[in-house]
């Protein structure tokens, strides 16, 4: 934020040349000095003025030095004294520490918006500034037009680099920096102590004395790539897709592209067998005497048999070569699953049960929160599958295995849901998106066969036999649900392993038989996740309104995987990076965008008249509770109300902590047809403006298996529905409300940082409520703009050509630059006397109204109020506005004033 300067152009120079450079050596800041060494030199008046006032700082010896060099960081430091800029933001520049006396300077720097770092993530803040550079932070300050004409004139324009150019010639033609006698302008030249504070008086001096109407902001010329990663185009997940349905090609990962994007999990743990991993098991004999078949699993083929109670487990060859190769990251995994296991409580522990044995389309159909009963009433799903608490500590000699189609009900009924339901049947069960070919591929085990070193000890005699326990009597008896689906009983018998894993007890009988062994039973990547990611997909791509709330239902579901002891975390983080490249895969296909157009038609029809009784939007419907489920769920109606609880656990449970042994910071992946996640969630967007998003809300890197599944594992969808996390380029949001939905309204709630700008067009409302520092300034228009937090509009100019900005803050808007008015409607949200609106430069106002809310600020009698607070006025509003009171507006130096008296 920029603080209004009201003392004399002398005392608002309040510089102090400070660094470690020279700190010890320095006067005190309010002793007036001779400085021995500036006599005749063409900066000796304002530098001798500064020194006389104290504002900058000479040497033990009263030298000045004023042909050394000035630092990026000191630098800075003046300009941050010269505009009177305060307010810090976050900075992860990778060469400036916390501790650093030039911290705070780029902080301030960095929440001004003007001077970037540079493309490897530094700050570089004790090299020399460039002349060039100085260049463009006072040009960029004053909003000076760019002028690469004027900048031509110097013999060394070639030396002048592309993105410094028209700054440097609009600094020359306001007459702020000067060339030499010798007709260069020296651009890479660092920049002397003399130039500096000179270049900085004459730009004070022009931004205090200018009632110039500021130019549009212009943002940034950088050009975003987002491409598909080259390595991609090999085997593309939505161009390859249906390899996972053909019986061959389906079996590896360098034919099945959903195995492939999984194969950094081999880093971490490996049966290490070539001839597995690379296919020709499928072409040699084994020990069964047959060619591996793959869906049987690797055992068959290395030792002959599934398992064998009478052959010593140290014999047996699948797994001797096992290897744990990435062993912080294994052992993280494990002991996950151990503490969760061993802490969860009774209420966890049934939500848990529920989402291992309930059809999972049912279970995540929660994740439509108040429209969950109108979805119910028409589908009418059923679940036969209902326990209590005390029940999960029993051990119970059933398992029961519903439809997997139960959250669909009859989906062949011509119900008023039919096309979203043939939406879900499509993405769920009509693509080739079963799990099983990577589990039979990669063959690690469940968390409850490992011990707290994640290694496989199972329990034997002392002969070296395996030790079986048996569950259930009888023989094996199957009797139908009246949902849907089987109940299982009888006699069956499991491995023992050494662990300290805590299996639900109520589940220990729903474990993999030990006669079919191990390798019958991979752990990565978890099916259930899978199927529950499978199943919310297309829930919200025809319901985009619940689009959070039904991942982050998913992403319960996953850690409840975890809560059961059946699987690990990175299990679920398979189970959610593969699915999400299947539905990706769904979402693509050309031949399936009538399915996918109707879903999301008649979902809005539905929902959206289900809202209008209500006489609500559907947006609004879809997020107030107004009444209990009416069906059986493992969680109720207010689980996922919290908005920023949920976009914070999905995070979590993108990585669930696992040490990032990779390498940190490299740029985002956005894999081909990703895009196609967000096509209803911000229908207003082109396809690459959505991968921008992706890209720009992406996680981190240095996290095993999400690094290497080409982009899949990063792209973070609950954070992305939120909008940019940051402009990059230049970002122009064109909205057409009468196309609805989220077209009409969006919210962007992410902290948008960037040097980009943000054009708003079209007929839509866009509210931005993060604490957003982006730079290159915010041009409206038309449609509405809302600003629902202090720093929403970053720290650039705004704009407004036309349309409405709508300030509705708890506290005041801060605008570090200028705000201009040329025509459009500001409407500010007044809630007491204080100042809605701050704006750090200049208010211009050329034209437009402005109106009043005081809906929330009643008034009796007259009152005045301050509306705005700026460095300097120029203009007035067309008209001023207050629904039931009367108001005139005087305009007093740097402030708006309000008199509002009541009808």
């Amino acid at each position: 934020m920029r603080k209004p300067l009201k003392k004399s152009l002398a005392l608002l120079l309040m510089l102090s040349m400070v660094g470690p450079t020279f700190a010890e050596k320095s006067f005190a800041a309010d002793q007036k000095i001779q400085f021995s060494d500036i006599k005749g030199h063409w900066a000796e008046a304002n530098i001798q003025a500064w020194g006389d006032e104290g504002l900058i700082r000479g040497y033990l010896d009263h030298s000045f030095k004023p042909n050394t060099y000035i630092t990026r960081a000191e630098f800075m430091n003046l300009v941050n004294g010269a505009f009177g800029y305060s307010g810090q933001a976050k900075i992860t520049f990778n060469d400036v520490s916390e501790s650093a006396w030039y911290y705070e300077a780029i902080s301030i720097a960095n929440a001004n918006g003007y001077i970037d770092g540079y493309t490897d993530g530094t700050m570089k803040p004790q090299d020399p500034i460039t002349r060039q550079e100085a260049a463009k932070v006072i040009a960029g300050i004053l909003n000076l037009e760019l002028n690469e004409t004027a900048a031509n004139v110097f013999s060394d324009s070639s030396s002048i680099a592309a993105w410094g150019k028209g700054a440097v010639g609009g600094a020359v033609a306001a007459k702020i920096i000067s060339g030499y006698a010798d007709g260069t302008f020296k651009p890479l030249n660092s920049i002397t102590r003399a130039e500096a504070v000179s270049a900085l008086v004459k730009a004070v001096e022009t931004d205090a004395t200018t009632a110039a109407k500021p130019a549009k902001p212009k943002g940034t010329a950088t050009v975003l790539n987002v491409n598909p990663p080259a390595d991609e185009a090999r085997l593309s997940a939505v161009k390859h897709g249906a390899n996972a349905g053909d019986d061959t090609l389906k079996n590896i990962a360098e034919t099945n592209p959903f195995i492939d994007i999984l194969d950094g999990f081999d880093q971490v743990w490996s049966m290490n067998l070539a001839d597995w991993r690379d296919g020709t098991a499928a072409t040699k004999i084994g020990a069964d005497g047959k060619n591996a078949k793959y869906g049987d699993g690797p055992t068959p083929y290395y030792d002959g048999f599934k398992n064998d109670p009478t052959v010593a487990v140290a014999d047996q060859k699948t797994y001797a070569n096992e290897e744990i190769r990435n062993k912080a990251t294994w052992e993280a995994n494990i002991k996950y699953v151990e503490k969760v296991t061993q802490n969860r409580t009774g209420e966890e522990t049934l939500a848990a049960y529920y989402d291992d044995q309930r059809d999972k389309i049912y279970s995540v159909m929660e994740g439509f929160g108040p429209l969950a009963n109108t979805y119910v009433d028409i589908i009418k799903p059923k679940t036969n599958v209902e326990r209590t608490v005390d029940e999960m500590n029993v051990v119970l000699t059933e398992e029961t295995v519903e439809d997997e189609s139960q959250g669909i009900g009859d989906w062949e009924a011509k119900t008023e849901l039919a096309d979203l339901v043939h939406l879900v049947d499509l993405v769920r069960f009509k693509i080739p998106a079963s799990s099983n070919p990577s589990k039979y591929f990669y063959s690690s085990p469940r968390p409850w066969r490992m011990n707290s070193n994640g290694e496989v000890k199972e329990v034997v005699d002392s002969k070296g036999l395996p030790v079986w326990e048996t569950l259930g009597e009888g023989e094996k008896k199957e009797v139908p649900l009246a949902s849907g689906g089987t109940k299982s009983t009888g006699e069956k018998h499991y491995q023992q392993y050494e662990t300290n894993v805590k299996l639900i007890p109520a589940l220990t009988y729903v474990k993999r038989i030990a006669e079919d062994g191990r390798g019958k039973d991979g752990a990565f990547p978890s099916g259930h996740t899978s199927a529950a990611y499978l199943s919310v997909f297309p829930l919200a791509y025809a319901t985009p309104e619940r689009f959070t709330e039904l991942l982050t239902r998913a992403a319960q579901l996953g850690e409840n995987r975890i809560v059961t002891g059946m699987h690990s975390p990175l299990d679920v983080i398979g189970g959610r990076i593969q699915s999400t490249a299947m539905a990706a895969y769904a979402l693509n296909q050309a031949e399936n965008k009538v399915v996918l157009e109707k879903g999301y038609e008649n979902a809005g029809e539905v929902f959206g008249a289900a809202a209008k009784e209500k006489n609500m939007s559907l947006y609004e419907y879809a997020h107030t509770v107004t009444e209990d489920y009416t069906f059986k769920s493992a969680y109720d109606e207010h689980k996922w109300e919290d908005h920023d609880a949920n976009k914070a656990f999905y995070r979590e449970k993108m990585t669930y902590g696992l040490p990032q042994t990779g390498t940190k910071g490299l740029a985002p992946v956005v894999p081909q047809g990703a895009e196609a996640l967000l096509e209803t969630r911000q229908p207003y967007l082109t396809d690459e403006q959505r991968r921008q998003v992706l890209y720009t809300t992406s996680i981190d890197s240095g996290y095993p298996v999400l690094d290497e599944s080409k982009g899949w594992g990063r792209i973070d969808l609950v954070t992305a529905a939120d909008g940019y996390g940051a402009f990059l380029n230049n970002v122009t949001v064109d909205m057409d409300a009468s196309k609805g939905r989220f077209n009409a309204e969006d919210w962007w709630r992410n902290d948008i940082t960037g040097s980009g700008m943000l054009t708003k067009k079209g007929t839509g409302t866009l509210t931005l409520t993060g604490e957003n520092s982006y730079t290159g300034g915010t041009l409206l228009q038309a449609g509405t703009l809302v600003a629902e937090s202090a720093a929403a509009f970053g720290t650039g100019d705004l704009y407004v050509e036309n349309g409405t900005v709508v300030v509705d803050v708890d506290g005041a808007l801060n605008l570090n630059r200028n705000f201009t008015m040329d025509n459009g409607t500001l409407e500010l949200v007044v809630a007491d006397n204080n100042s809605q609106l701050n704006v750090g430069r200049k208010l211009y106002i050329d034209g437009g109204s402005l109106k009043l809310d005081l809906s929330n600020y009643k008034i009796e009698g007259s009152k005045d109020i301050t509306l705005i607070t700026a460095n300097g006025i120029t203009g007035e509003f067309d008209s001023v506005t207050a629904d039931g009171y009367d108001v005139t507006v005087t305009y007093e130096k740097g402030r708006v004033i309000a008199h509002v008296v009541a009808k």
